[in-house]
């Protein structure tokens, strides 16, 4: 018996049952959903592994500077950079005036021994080109007298040199006085390499 062809449409009725909408999904699911969630899978399994390496390398340097933070923190090891750095700053200083050491130098032996033997020499210093010197005289003879071996002398500044009386001393016959007086830097610094340039042969023949 033929099918007989309805003469009207329900429109309230669905075409596709339910059944036929879940067996649609099942059968993308199977076929082509497959792929793309294999591809999702991969991905996130791809992610993983990069971040589980990634927090690996991160946790292992974490725990190296730990350990070295602790190590430095240390108190002997504070204290040794501590000494360390203070060895470095005494050497670089030490460099540093090492030129202008040698130079005050000969400029102090000349003074002290440019002293006539009438003279003697009770204290010195020497500041910044300065020279400040106590002396105590058998009379007032000998002070002119060293007055001027110090007048005549061109590496001290004659506009600077003052010899003051201070007073007699223990014994009548003794006078105590100062001088005071700059010393010419580029006289001084001369009159020191040429004393250098004499040593020098005489070291070597030694």
């Amino acid at each position: 018996m033929a099918n007989e062809v309805p003469q009207s449409i329900n429109l309230l009725t669905p075409v596709n049952t339910p059944e036929d909408s879940w067996e649609r999904l099942y059968e993308w699911l199977f076929s082509f959903g497959k792929y793309i969630l294999i591809a999702v899978l991969g991905i996130v399994l791809v992610v993983f592994g990069f971040r589980f390496a990634f927090d690996r390398i991160n946790n292992d340097l974490t725990g190296e500077v730990n350990t070295m933070s602790a190590t430095l923190a240390d108190d002997f090891f504070r204290n040794n950079e501590i000494k360390y750095n203070n060895w470095h700053r005494l050497l670089s200083d030490m460099n540093r005036i090492s030129a202008e050491q040698q130079k005050n130098s000969t400029v102090v032996a000349s003074i002290t021994e440019s002293v006539p033997s009438d003279v003697e020499l009770v204290d010195m210093s020497y500041v910044g080109g300065r020279v400040s010197m106590n002396f105590i005289a058998n009379d007032f003879q000998a002070v002119q007298g060293y007055e001027s071996l110090l007048k005549k002398n061109p590496n001290y500044d004659q506009s600077s040199l003052k010899v003051l009386l201070n007073k007699s001393g223990s014994s009548s016959n003794k006078i105590e006085f100062s001088v005071g007086f700059n010393i010419n830097q580029e006289e001084a610094a001369e009159s020191a390499a040429a004393a250098s340039d004499t040593s020098a042969p005489s070291e070597a023949s030694n």
